[in-house]
């Protein structure tokens, strides 16, 4: 990566404090209910393990949101997506359904000309893809500490301002 890209480039974080509070919570709890003789304490033991591993993945590079001339990327633990800004229509929030309760997150739809390729599309592993007749494509897991409209209208700018250069 040459000087010139990496001063263009910008790393937006997964917020993890309120992950360390639960687990941190979930750990406490459960410790005083096992030193009390409560062997339900385990239970909170082991969710609070589980969580721990959880919060310490999104400390990954992999986890985090990276802004680039040529596009972005996001990911998992498991999964990594990378995108052009010339494969993107838009950036817009929508209430995301992942539980029984809707959540506002980012969301974002293939451009036509992305769609009109002979490969069509980029893959989608697994980051919420939607089927065809959704308002969009995809939705970005997280905000990275940001209110959603605020992440979406910096995607946007970023998609305006390099979305025009097919890399």
């Amino acid at each position: 990566m040459n000087g010139t890209t990496a001063e263009k480039q910008l790393v937006l974080r997964p917020k993890v404090l309120p992950a360390i509070l639960v687990v941190a919570l979930a750990g406490l709890t459960g410790g005083l209910m096992l030193w009390g003789g409560g062997k339900v304490g385990w239970l909170f033991v082991t969710v609070a393990l589980l969580a721990c591993i959880g919060t310490i993945s999104e400390l990954f590079p992999r986890n985090w949101l990276w802004l680039s001339p040529e596009g972005f990327r996001y990911g998992t633990f498991w999964v990594v997506s990378r995108y052009r800004w010339s494969d993107i229509a838009g950036f817009s929030v929508q209430l995301v359904r992942q539980s029984k309760r809707g959540r506002p997150r980012v969301v974002f739809s293939f451009s036509a000309s992305c769609r009109e390729r002979p490969e069509g599309p980029p893959k989608i592993l697994g980051l919420f893809p939607y089927p065809t007749g959704h308002l969009y494509d995809c939705c970005l897991r997280e905000n990275y500490g940001m209110p959603p409209k605020q992440l979406a209208e910096l995607l946007e700018s970023w998609r305006i301002n390099y979305g025009t250069h097919p890399g």
